[in-house]
């Protein structure tokens, strides 16, 4: 898109859960085009959205594109709910 920087994601792991069956695991950062989640969800079972307390906001727009493509979803939520780094002035 004119005027985007490009997306890097990638892929940070693959753990073999049975013969044919993979688990893929992928880092993305805060904003992610809608294409690449299209292309990272291709063929997948679910995701699992890693979100942290003090910065929820920061994940609404996966969990909004996972809600709407009908994709299952575990929501994981670490730390603990004090100051987001992400708001900082």
């Amino acid at each position: 898109m004119p005027g985007r920087e490009p997306v890097t994601t990638g892929c940070v792991g693959c753990i073999t859960l049975s013969e044919d069956l993979l688990l893929y695991t992928f880092a993305t950062p805060d904003s992610v085009d809608p294409q690449a989640w299209d292309i990272l969800g291709k063929n997948a079972l679910g995701a699992v959205v890693l979100a942290d307390p003090r910065c929820m906001v920061d994940c609404y727009d996966a969990l909004n594109y996972l809600d709407d493509a009908g994709m299952p979803y575990v929501l994981a939520i670490r730390g603990s709910a004090e100051h987001c780094p992400s708001q900082d002035p």
